[in-house]
């Protein structure tokens, strides 16, 4: 299909395919989003009957996600996620981590993970969509537009830190962190304004008609127009975000490839580590391209590398690799200093690189490190030199090339540079009381 208009390679759209049977639910401002009675007819009648669309937060290839307002309590504005069709398992599954997650009776961190308001089933003309609404969440990579103090970011570091210990207690792998998929509460006083005063700092829209050349092919699965998403961090700004006296605390979210921890070897997961990502762990990455495999079950130790990857993003505003692909083992060879046995035998027989197995040495990872260093102390002129040195030696032990060498989030939160003697009491997460449905089947 043919459009007059089309946005190239236009990060601030989703691409128009999308939109067809299957996939993404149509959806402009305005819009009155109801759940379908006979999908939720157990749902709690104390919650809206339906949310007016206001605007746009996000999108994804398995979601839209808008800012909206409850029909009943309109001054309250919340983020409502629509998930695509062919992502129903996965929206179930995120629902199911994060009410674990509220309900677990050790919930001393569970602040740190998004609270589900709502969750309910909608029907449309690509299909049935599970919708999540949620309060409304400043993502991290809007974030770090702000210049935030080195004991700013420390503190939404150490929530993350301990958002995600709560989840492994729980017994719950996210299976995909990164910078995309955490961040922090809004402002104090955008949670008390009006609807009207909100909508002044998110400047309008920004639309390009949906409009087929051939009007034959004009449908119900598209969208009237395309929107771009609103400006959330000037937003954050305008309501005094960047005030330090203002506490914003870490929030992660997103758990569409979120799983349970196997509780026997022989225990299957039904989801994968996806190479497409854009935070890939290296025992995922030499699976896919040094053994051949398609996929590699979420693990504890991946979350872990993927966190580290994540508190470098923050303090230095720069992805710890560039780029994605084959080239990146080498990359993550050389900031280890250790080349496993496999890993220097597929080098030398299939690799055709200027990079010599041989100049991965500890010697060469403490010089790459010492570049990171340097990156975090003008990023963070306020840091100290013991406070930035403790950062480099958590870091190198949670981005460790052998995955078994990594800290447990216990281990990384009793680091001198996390801990402050508050650890709540751990929960076995093989006693962690998981739903029927999605325990794991031998």
């Amino acid at each position: 299909m043919s459009f007059y208009y089309y946005p190239m390679d236009d990060p601030n759209k989703e691409p128009l395919e999308l939109y067809r049977p299957g996939y993404l639910h149509p959806v402009i401002v305005g819009n009155i989003i109801c759940p379908d009675p006979s999908s939720n007819s157990n749902r709690p009648a104390d919650l809206p009957t339906g949310y007016r669309i206001l605007h746009k937060l996000g999108h994804g290839g398995e979601s839209t996600v808008w800012l909206a307002q409850g029909l009943e309590n309109p001054e309250r504005v919340v983020s409502l996620k629509i998930f695509s069709a062919h992502c129903f398992s996965a929206a179930e599954r995120e629902a199911s981590a994060v009410r674990t997650s509220m309900t677990s009776p050790n919930a001393v961190w569970a602040k740190h993970i998004i609270h589900l308001l709502d969750d309910f089933t909608i029907r449309g003309p690509n299909g049935t969509h599970k919708v999540h609404v949620t309060d409304v969440i400043m993502p991290m990579k809007q974030l770090l537009r702000s210049r935030l103090s080195a004991v700013k970011k420390k503190e939404l570091v150490k929530g993350l830190a301990q958002g995600l210990a709560h989840l492994h207690r729980c017994g719950i792998i996210h299976g995909d962190v990164h910078w995309g998929n955490v961040g922090c509460t809004m402002p104090p006083r955008f949670l008390t304004a009006s609807v009207r005063n909100i909508m002044r700092p998110l400047k309008g829209f920004y639309a390009m008609t949906v409009l087929p050349n051939d009007p034959t092919q004009q449908s119900a699965s598209l969208p009237a127009y395309l929107l771009s998403a609103c400006d959330m961090h000037f937003c954050y700004e305008w309501f005094g975000g960047e005030d330090p006296n203002v506490g914003s605390e870490a929030r992660i979210f997103d758990f569409g490839n979120g799983v349970y921890v196997p509780r026997d070897v022989k225990d299957k997961v039904d989801t994968a580590e996806d190479i497409r990502r854009a935070c890939v762990p290296p025992e995922v990455a030499f699976a896919y391209y040094a053994i051949g495999g398609s996929g590699y079950p979420p693990t504890i130790e991946a979350d872990i590398w993927c966190l580290g990857v994540t508190i470098m993003r923050i303090f230095s505003n720069e992805p710890v690799i560039e780029g994605r692909g084959i080239w990146n083992l080498i990359a993550y060879a050389m900031l280890d200093g250790v080349l496993p046995k496999a890993w220097r035998e597929f080098w030398e027989t299939s690799l055709c690189s200027n990079t010599s197995p041989d100049q991965v040495t500890p010697g060469n990872a403490d010089d790459k490190w010492d570049q990171i260093r340097e990156g975090f102390e003008e990023q963070n002129p306020q840091a100290d030199d013991d406070d930035l040195d403790g950062l480099i030696s958590l870091l190198r032990r949670m981005l460790a090339l052998d995955s078994a060498s990594r800290p447990s989030m216990e281990q990384v939160l009793a680091d001198p540079w996390l801990a402050d003697g508050s650890l709540p009491k751990t929960v076995d997460a093989s006693v962690a009381v998981l739903p029927k449905s999605l325990q794991a089947q031998p």
